[in-house]
């Protein structure tokens, strides 16, 4: 049995964010035959989607929301509700807005129209202060102030990547302990010891989860660099379904 570390946007998917039907019963055949994890900056919700929309059997790993899905278990290491609002109250006047995403709803503070494409689609819910422990949080702050933010996650020994930046503001998102695509391997290795790890990929972001898999492989459709990396290229790009024409050859052995 094989356990598959799929990158999910220009890898499993279409760019439209589809499977083709042709190819669904072959995928499902991959996911019940062996354990098929998708890893992606998308929100949690969206790959739950993903997984309840075609039925199939797999695990999640959302890099966004810092949240895993393994044999249908949601793991979390949440921020304490008492750290969320110190920030808040602490950097309030800085804030242009922030949200968080767990398995079951989006909270907002400070809801803004004009940033509605920032914000996770599913169970949105308007909040002035934050009741419960979350998995990740995400900061829309005045970069006068950005600094000073992240001087203080540094105090509170939390975790945060910049996401984008422009002249005003900074979108800092902010963990306790985020999910790596590589985090997603040592889990799932410690969860499937027999397995053979097979990762593909079309992105060089993923080196330190693709090196460390038996088999390695990169879409058509990736750079040169992972190619080089890979020890199968698949045949086909993500629009004409490479990845699971290309895992569906080797688990169907």
């Amino acid at each position: 049995m094989y356990s598959i570390m799929c990158d999910f946007d220009g890898t499993l998917v279409m760019d439209n964010g589809e499977i083709d039907s042709k190819y669904l019963d072959k995928l499902k055949y991959i996911c019940d035959n062996n354990h098929l994890c998708i890893l992606s900056s998308s929100s949690y919700n969206d790959l739950l989607n993903f997984k309840n929309k075609y039925n199939l059997n797999l695990n999640i790993f959302s890099l966004s929301s810092n949240i895993a899905l393994i044999d249908n278990e949601v793991h979390v290491n949440n921020i304490s509700k008492i750290i969320i609002n110190t920030l808040i109250n602490t950097f309030n006047r800085y804030i242009y807005t922030a949200y968080s995403e767990s398995e079951t709803d989006t909270i907002i503070y400070k809801y803004q129209d004009r940033l509605e494409f920032f914000y996770p689609k599913n169970n949105r819910i308007k909040v002035t202060i934050v009741d419960d422990d979350r998995p990740s949080f995400t900061f829309v702050i005045a970069n006068e102030a950005s600094d000073r933010f992240k001087d203080k996650l540094h105090q509170l020994q939390l975790r945060f990547k910049s996401i984008a930046k422009d002249k005003n503001r900074e979108i800092i998102l902010v963990f306790k302990n985020p999910i790596s695509k590589s985090d997603g391997y040592y889990m799932l290795k410690n969860r499937y010891k027999d397995d053979k790890f097979i990762a593909i990929t079309d992105s060089t972001f993923d080196y330190d989860m693709f090196l460390k898999c038996d088999v390695k492989i990169a879409m058509r459709n990736s750079d040169m660099e992972l190619k080089k990396r890979s020890d199968i290229i698949t045949k086909y790009d993500n629009n004409e379904s490479g990845a699971i024409r290309a895992l569906y050859d080797i688990c169907h052995l």
